[in-house]
């Protein structure tokens, strides 16, 4: 904000329009014969931050005096409880005892010369402030834990000879301990799912105090690890065999405390399998197999864990069974090309993927479209046995493309047989 100072006579209103911002004075004295100089004066003065009991002053920006002393005055309003205002040379001083906004108009004067400036001025005294480090921190479930510190006092400068008390404005959960003098959090809970520390502090200076914000750190709580074997997110349990005994057992919690496992009711096991309520584990022979379909809906699986003071923790696991498909596996490659010229014959080995004790009989080769593909005479099955062969000597008019054809075989497991087939398929190319 600007404005002229003039020394002399009042000039005409006509000028004071002109020039904005005027404070029309003469000198004292009057007649203009002081000798004093015209003044083009610079006053600013913005929102004033101040800290809570901390000795604060403040003066604001004033230019073009000219070794003049500037007097202010505030109206319609006040300063701070426990600051005053200077009024020669327009400075704020003090100690601020009171949280809050206070403010008005400041005016300002030049001694020796008529008129005034105004302008608004407004004091805000800021609260310490108490913050929480963590928005929410997780621990495990009796396990023990430390936060180093979890909170902080902000907006106050501590002195010596000041108090600050942290106090809890709830009670914690056994086990759990607050250190008021370094801030931090420790212990061990077996509280679920989470629990609330809520402070405050109590700022002592002399005969002055003040009580900080509520501040509430939020604790989740959450319960260990639990899985069962060979059991991860790239891994997920369960991989089972057809008609072969299973077992997979959970990691044992790390707390002794009673445990139980169940299903949960909206899941089931696959048929075949059952869970011990006791140790959790899934055992049994899987059932009821779907060749075409090997994947078995998914199961969870509950685990309660109660303690001291009947406390308890529920944990739970997704597991999603599959289940190995026993077939025979013709080892051809992408594409078995076959050259009539340079070789009359070639054997493809046959590899079978599945359990000792297995039986398997190939039952021979087959069309998928008799009608229309029937197996040529030079496709023939040499040895039915496990690491034989499937012949290939086709002729020399033979070329094209075979992929209509399937190896069928019967597998003979605990008394249970499956059928199954696998696809031949290949290229019979006319060498050079």
């Amino acid at each position: 904000m600007r404005f002229d100072f003039f020394s002399g006579c009042v000039r005409p209103p006509a000028l004071c329009l002109l020039m904005g911002l005027v404070a029309m004075l003469s000198a004292c004295g009057g007649g203009g014969d002081s000798g004093d100089s015209d003044l083009m004066v610079d006053f600013r003065w913005g929102v004033n931050s101040f800290s809570l009991m901390d000795y604060n002053e403040y003066a604001p920006v004033i230019s073009g005096l000219q070794g003049k002393t500037p007097i202010c005055a505030l109206t319609g309003g006040s300063v701070p409880p426990g600051m005053s205002l200077v009024s020669a040379g327009c400075r704020v001083v003090g100690t601020p005892t009171a949280v809050g906004s206070w403010g008005g108009t400041m005016v300002l004067t030049v001694d020796g010369y008529k008129g005034s400036l105004s302008a608004p001025a407004s004091f805000n005294v800021s609260a310490p402030n108490l913050v929480g480090f963590f928005g929410s921190p997780t621990v495990a479930w009796r396990q023990t834990f430390r936060f180093d510190p979890i909170v902080a006092l902000t907006g106050f400068t501590q002195r010596l000879g000041d108090q600050v008390i942290y106090s809890l404005q709830t009670p914690l959960p056994d086990g759990v301990v607050f250190d008021a003098s370094t801030l931090t959090l420790s212990g061990a809970t077996e509280v679920s799912p989470s629990f609330d520390l809520s402070l405050r502090a109590t700022i002592t200076r002399g005969s002055w105090n003040y009580t900080t914000n509520v501040v509430i750190v939020r604790v989740a709580v959450t319960p260990e690890l639990f899985q069962y074997e060979n059991h991860d997110q790239h891994n997920p349990c369960c991989h089972l065999a057809w008609l072969m005994p299973f077992r997979a057992a959970p990691n044992a919690p790390t707390a002794n405390v009673p445990v139980a496992y169940a299903v949960d009711a909206a899941h089931s096991l696959p048929p075949g399998l059952t869970l011990n309520a006791a140790t959790g584990v899934i055992s049994g022979i899987p059932a009821d197999f779907d060749p075409e379909n090997p994947r078995y809906k998914d199961a969870q699986i509950l685990r309660t864990q109660t303690g001291e003071g009947g406390h308890t923790i529920v944990s739970a696991v997704t597991l999603r069974p599959t289940i190995r498909k026993p077939e025979v596996y013709v080892h051809i490659g992408n594409d078995l090309h076959v050259r009539t010229i340079q070789r009359t014959g070639l054997g493809t080995t046959l590899f079978y993927y599945g359990e000792p004790g297995d039986q398997v009989t190939f039952i021979g080769l087959a069309s998928l479209d008799p009608l229309r593909d029937p197996v040529p005479s030079w496709m023939t099955l040499n040895y039915p046995v496990i690491g034989g062969e499937v012949a290939v000597a086709p002729p020399a008019n033979a070329t094209g493309r075979y992929d209509n054809y399937v190896l069928r075989y019967t597998i003979l497991r605990n008394g249970v047989s499956l059928n199954g087939q696998q696809n031949l398929r290949f290229t019979v190319i006319t060498g050079t």
